[in-house]
């Protein structure tokens, strides 16, 4: 919490006249471990899990209000989240991914969660390969 007090000197009974001022500043900060996921290869009809550790680097509680996938092949992404609705600075969730190919070939997509920091939503680029 910060706090100051601000003087006003005028010609008024009681000069110089006083205002209290308070605020509790609000910073969580999110990061993310790893910044990107890649699958590497994965036959249509199978599937793969991969987590992203999330970590709170700021000094209050990041509070995570959303967690999806996003993009062109964001049905083949199924994010699990593992992560409490507020997360206390210095603390780590994990969120898994699950990468199961619709068909061949390059499938790209983007984990997005959205939160209280300023960078909200923060983005992981998920990729990964179908074959036969």
């Amino acid at each position: 919490m910060l706090s100051a007090t601000v003087n006003i000197a005028d010609h008024a009974a009681g000069s110089p006249q006083q205002v209290k001022l308070q605020t509790t500043v609000i910073n969580p900060r999110a990061s993310f471990n790893p910044s990107s996921l890649s699958f590497g290869t994965v036959e249509v009809g199978n599937n793969v899990t991969k987590g992203v550790t999330v970590k709170n680097t700021g000094t209050t509680a990041l509070d995570i209000s959303r967690v999806g996938a996003t993009g062109a092949d964001a049905g083949d992404f199924k994010p699990s989240n593992h992560c409490p609705s507020s997360l206390a600075p210095s603390d780590s969730c994990t969120i898994e991914v699950r990468f199961a190919p619709s068909t061949t070939g390059s499938r790209t997509a983007t984990l997005t969660v959205t939160d209280n920091a300023k960078t909200s939503p923060q983005n992981v680029t998920l990729s990964g390969k179908g074959s036969n």
